[in-house]
């Protein structure tokens, strides 16, 4: 039940199309996507500081905004 009820809340932000899959491979295919998808941006990242600032980039991040 608590998967519907999340699933219906991303759909309901817009964000359902991207973040609600129906199996568990395609789960993990996401999960990997949006993780690689940081990595180029946190290699650069030269200090914390600007990690609190909010200055992160690749998909995941692009869901924030």
């Amino acid at each position: 039940m608590a998967s519907r009820v999340g699933a219906s809340i991303a759909n309901a932000t817009g964000l359902g199309d991207r973040m609600v899959v129906d199996s568990a491979e395609e789960y993990l295919e996401r999960a990997v996507f949006y993780a690689n998808s940081m990595q180029g941006s946190l290699e650069a990242k030269t200090s914390r500081a600007q990690s609190a600032q909010g200055d992160e980039e690749g998909a995941l991040m692009k869901l924030r905004k």
